[in-house]
């Protein structure tokens, strides 16, 4: 698993979470499962690297910010959209996944909140946090 040190700005944050389309892409095309770390992941949303760097003293100091709060619920969501995909993809219903994954979906409107919650929350700790 990545560490969590490598999560600490919106872009490498809006990265980890466009490599899940990726992977979720890849095993609908591919009409393959997703492996168990993955599913671990999708379930746990403080198990993957942004659940970990929010959960993580990095962002101590923001914790009260309603901007981390946002993010918070916005990245809880975002899983909630993956693991609707996941079942899918598990009952090898890919082609009902397939259009669950599209530009008009649940899961975009959840990708592009989330990556709006990440900036707006950069955009504030870059103030708020000075390094």
């Amino acid at each position: 698993m990545p560490e969590v040190s490598t999560v600490l700005n919106a872009k490498a944050a809006i990265a980890r979470h466009i490599q899940w389309k990726i992977t979720l892409q890849f095993a609908i095309t591919m009409q393959e499962p997703l492996s168990a770390e993955h599913v671990h992941q999708i379930l746990n949303y403080r198990h993957c690297a942004i659940g970990r760097w929010l959960d993580s003293a990095l962002t101590t100091p923001m914790r009260g910010r309603p901007e981390y709060v946002d993010l918070v619920q916005k990245h809880i969501e975002f899983h909630h959209e993956m693991k609707r995909l996941s079942e899918l993809i598990a009952g090898a219903r890919f082609e009902e996944a397939a259009l669950n994954i599209g530009p008009l979906s649940g899961f975009a409107r959840g990708s592009k909140a989330l990556a709006t919650a990440v900036m707006a929350y950069d955009a504030v700790a870059a103030i708020a946090v000075p390094v």
